[in-house]
């Protein structure tokens, strides 16, 4: 479980550097900004929930779902709800259209960039279902 996490944050903050320098080039500071903001905010919640995901490993398959469909309703809401109270209280995110697309843009990459690196290592870990208490056909 530490190895996947260390493997996690070590490519979350690969990515988040190349992203900070894509936001360079393109925006300048600006882009360095939302670069930095939509990493701080997807890296929280996406380790979160990788936690969750690895912890229901070789639990029952109720288990697994709940730790799965938990960690991605926090992930969501969690990503959602920071982004748009930062978006809502700082005002050189909504100077004009073209800077509102540009850190909605960055938080929607950094958002599907760190789930698919969580969804690449969750898969990866090997994944075993403990068998139900009452055998592989259930209650009966």
């Amino acid at each position: 479980m530490t190895r996947t996490l260390g493997y996690f944050l070590a490519g979350a903050i690969v990515g988040w550097a190349a992203l900070a320098g894509i936001g360079q080039q393109l925006q300048g500071e600006y882009g360095l900004l939302c670069a930095g903001v939509a990493g701080l905010v997807c890296i929280i919640p996406t380790t979160i929930s990788l936690i969750m995901t690895l912890w229901s490993n070789n639990k029952t398959g109720s288990e697994q779902l709940m730790a799965v469909i938990g960690g991605m309703g926090l992930r969501m809401v969690t990503v959602l709800s920071v982004s748009l109270v930062v978006f809502l209280n700082v005002g050189e995110f909504r100077e004009d259209q073209s800077r509102e697309l540009t850190f909605w843009t960055f938080v929607l990459i950094s958002y599907l960039a760190t789930l698919a690196w969580e969804t690449f290592l969750a898969a990866r870990s090997g994944y075993r279902v403990k068998p139900a208490a009452n055998g592989p056909g259930g209650a009966k």
